[in-house]
C-alpha cells in the first residue's frame, strides 16, 4: 500500500467516524419525537356547549390546548365534530366558536357536566 492509498483510507476512516458520531447524536432527537408521537390526544365528554340538547366534549391536544367538539346526530347516528365541520353542517349557526374555544382554554368555562 503506497502513501496515496494510506491517505485515502485515513480520509474514509475519518468520514466514517464523523458520520457515525452524527448518527449517534441524532438518536436522542428521534426518540424525543417518538415520545411526543406516543402521547395521544385525550377526549372527554363534558357538557352541552352550544345549547342544542346534545352533550358535547373537549379534545385535549398534546400541548394541553383544549378543542371543543360538538355532538351531531344524523341518519348515521351520533358523532363528534370540530367547529369547522359544525359550521359546514349548520351554516346558519350563530355560535361564536372562536370565542367559545378561547373561553374553554382560559378556564372561563366550566367543563364539568351540570347535574
Amino acid at each position: 500500500m503506497d502513501e496515496n492509498d494510506k491517505n485515502k483510507m485515513g480520509i474514509l476512516g475519518l468520514f466514517a467516524f464523523v458520520f457515525g458520531l452524527g448518527a449517534i447524536a441524532t438518536v436522542p432527537l428521534m426518540v424525543k419525537s417518538i415520545e411526543y408521537a406516543g402521547k395521544p390526544n385525550t377526549f372527554q365528554v363534558t357538557k352541552d356547549y352550544n345549547n342544542d340538547g346534545a352533550t358535547d366534549g373537549v379534545l385535549k391536544k398534546q400541548g394541553g390546548h383544549l378543542v371543543p367538539m360538538y355532538c351531531v346526530t344524523d341518519a348515521n347516528g351520533s358523532r363528534y365534530v370540530s367547529a369547522d365541520e359544525f359550521k359546514t353542517l349548520y351554516p346558519d349557526s350563530i355560535i361564536d366558536f372562536t370565542k367559545l374555544e378561547q373561553m374553554v382554554n382560559d378556564g372561563n368555562f366550566d367543563l364539568e357536566k351540570k347535574k
